[in-house]
């Protein structure tokens, strides 16, 4: 009788008067409450048990969450994913950043026409809080809530330059060759913090993605201390090594406007 009941539910769940997408979306959130509640991974078994819906259900909504990394599998056991944790870490960065990045980054993508974004670093990984696509036909698109690898960004570099501990958390997840430029020897890294440190912007080509070129200056708040990161991003056949500069002029003013309405804010 229990598969007999479990697919009743589902047809339940498919025909509720709130509509079936309104009723998944609602058992979504009843699983990450639970995880999130329970304060440790769980098993299958003890979410059903502790949600009380049908194991058919579970397992379903397990599947859909794994894959949109919301959940998180180690062997039987069930947590909180990564997308999550930066959905939380983006608001926790703050509606003070949000509100004073928002026109300067629509400003700048208009400027430079590339794609511009806003991003705050959790341990090894940046993720985005603000994004501005490009109108161009061929452009570098991204998200908010997008968490990539600190490590061969120029994101990364602006973290790593002007946050210490960034440094370390990179070197502990390691230096992976995501393409032939990516740097893969701390020492050459080192070189490349100082310069990036020296500069006050980064610019890098093709480490992360090959033909993905990235121009990134500091944010900071009105004790001098780093609190994210913006950057533009675009395809390398218009953002060319020689005009990393007149960009980094463009990506430091930016920078420094945000950071200058932040320290109004303050006041």
């Amino acid at each position: 009788m229990g598969v007999v009941q479990d697919a009743a539910a589902d047809l339940q769940e498919i025909d509720g008067r709130d509509g079936g997408s309104v009723l998944v979306i609602r058992k979504s959130a009843r699983v990450l409450d639970c995880l999130a509640g329970a304060g440790r991974p769980l098993r299958a078994s003890e979410i059903r048990d502790l949600t009380g819906l049908p194991m058919t259900t579970v397992a379903r909504i397990v599947r859909t969450l794994l894959a949109e990394d919301l959940l998180r599998r180690e062997g039987p056991h069930y947590s909180i994913g990564l997308r999550v944790t930066a959905w939380a870490h983006a608001a926790s960065a703050g509606s003070d950043l949000i509100t004073c990045a928002e026109p300067v980054t629509a400003e700048l993508r208009d400027s430079s026409g590339e794609t511009t974004g806003v991003y705050i670093r959790q341990g090894a990984n940046r993720v985005c809080v603000l994004v501005k696509d490009s109108g161009q036909p061929i452009a570098w698109r991204g998200a908010p809530g997008q968490v990539r690898p600190l490590h061969g960004g120029a994101v990364g570099m602006i973290f790593m330059a002007f946050d210490p501990p960034a440094r370390q958390a990179v070197l502990d997840a390691g230096l992976i060759a995501y393409t032939p430029e990516s740097v893969t020897d701390p020492d050459v890294l080192d070189a490349r913090i100082e310069q990036v440190r020296r500069q006050g912007w980064a610019f890098v080509a093709g480490e992360r993605e090959v033909g993905l070129h990235t121009v990134a200056a500091p944010i900071v708040d009105p004790a001098g201390q780093l609190v994210a990161a913006i950057a533009i991003s675009g395809p390398s056949f218009r953002m060319t090594p020689p005009q990393a500069a007149r960009l980094a002029v463009l990506v430091t003013g930016s920078a420094e406007k945000i950071s200058q309405a932040i320290a109004k804010g303050a006041e």
